[in-house]
């Protein structure tokens, strides 16, 4: 069976750390191996010596280091975890779905120039999807947004990027790497159970 590793998010209560992500996750990849990663970079390491995945999701929740709009409240292990996995992706030519906060962080690592701005669309309120290349998108053209951020579509995007959709202001809500095997949304398609075939089609 293939394997879906997925990073979480971390939270600490009465001096003890738990790592949770959204249970949908396990719904959407019902045909694959989810594997919940620990925000602790050696059992990472460790684990893929002896394990090839098909694919990566970096999960949504929580600020990324290089959003400036952010009050520095990110986690520093989950960044290190975060920043591993993006580098093994490429070199591996593993699939990497980047999701909401993944993709705000796919992007800040990736990409320099990379441009946040607050959110004109409010939590739980519908993106509309502008521009949009997504395959089978004629039934549901809408998706929730879940995050307070958006990210500035710069031109220089274009060379190394398909832009798959923005919203009506030109944020960009979805875009693929033209040469790694880098799938990114700012919506969850988790939640919404969207996306199927685009995701499919990334994986190994």
């Amino acid at each position: 069976m293939k394997e879906i590793l997925i990073t979480a998010s971390s939270h600490t209560k009465h001096d003890e750390t738990y790592f949770s992500v959204d249970s949908n996750w396990f719904e959407y990849f019902e045909n694959y191996k989810v594997i919940l990663l620990p925000n602790d970079i050696g059992t990472i390491q460790d684990y893929l010596e002896h394990s090839k995945p098909s694919a990566i999701v970096l999960s949504g929740g929580g600020n990324v280091k290089k959003n400036k709009l952010s009050d520095n409240d990110y986690d520093k292990n989950r960044e290190k975890v975060e920043e591993f996995l993006i580098d093994y992706s490429v070199y591996e030519n593993i699939a990497l779905i980047a999701v909401c906060r993944g993709m705000q962080k796919v992007l800040s690592y990736l990409e320099i120039d990379t441009n946040f701005v607050k959110n004109n669309i409010k939590i739980k309120e519908n993106y509309d999807l502008e521009n949009s290349l997504i395959p089978n998108n004629k039934e549901n053209k809408n998706r929730t947004c879940f995050n307070n951020y958006s990210i500035s579509h710069n031109k220089k995007f274009d060379d190394r990027w398909i832009i798959l959709c923005t919203d009506r202001f030109n944020n960009l809500l979805s875009l693929r790497h033209k040469k790694y095997k880098i799938l990114c949304f700012m919506w969850h398609p988790e939640r919404d159970f969207t996306d199927h075939d685009l995701v499919k089609s990334i994986i190994n």
